[in-house]
C-alpha cells in the first residue's frame, strides 16, 4: 500500500464522494450533517466513510474501498484513522456478517439487540427482514440501553 492520506471532507466537496460511491457501485448518500472521511492517494480518492452524528455519539455508514484496491489494507488503515479521530466517542455500525472479524480487529465489538437503543434495534430488524446478513457492532463500550 502506498502513501494514503486521510482527511475530513468539507461539505462543498461531497459531490466528489458521491461520485466515488457511484463508481464503486455502492448505493450511498452523502449528507452535509455527516462527518465524511476519505483516503487519497495523490489526488485519487481510494476510500471513504461517513459518520452520522447522533445524540449518543456516531453511527458509521458507507465505508467503501475502491474495488480495485481491496485486500491491500486500505480499509483497515481507514478504520484505524476513524477510531483515532473518534477519540473515545461512542460509535455503532451494522457490519456485514462476513466483515465482523474486520471490524473486530479495528476495535468494534458485537452488540446484542436487547442492549441497544430503539433506533438501532428497529433499523437492524428492518435490515434483517430484508434479508441482509448484518451484525450490530459498537466501539468504546456503548453496549448498553440508551
Amino acid at each position: 500500500m502506498s502513501d494514503i492520506r486521510f482527511q475530513l471532507v468539507q461539505p462543498e466537496k461531497l459531490s466528489l464522494v458521491k461520485r466515488f460511491y457511484k463508481h464503486a457501485k455502492y448505493s450511498a448518500k452523502t449528507d452535509r450533517g455527516d462527518v465524511t472521511i476519505v483516503g487519497l492517494e495523490g489526488e485519487v480518492l481510494v476510500c471513504a466513510v461517513r459518520l452520522q452524528p447522533k445524540p449518543w455519539g456516531f453511527f458509521l455508514r458507507a465505508m467503501v474501498v475502491n474495488p480495485s484496491r481491496r485486500g491491500q489494507g486500505i480499509g483497515a488503515s481507514l478504520l484505524s484513522w476513524v477510531v483515532q479521530w473518534l477519540q473515545g466517542r461512542y460509535c455503532y455500525c451494522y457490519a456485514l456478517s462476513h466483515l465482523e472479524g474486520f471490524y473486530s480487529q479495528g476495535g468494534f465489538c458485537p452488540s446484542d439487540i436487547d442492549s441497544v437503543n430503539a433506533e438501532i434495534a428497529s433499523h437492524f430488524i428492518r435490515l434483517t427482514e430484508q434479508g441482509r446478513d448484518v451484525v450490530i457492532m459498537h466501539l468504546n463500550d456503548v453496549n448498553r440501553v440508551e
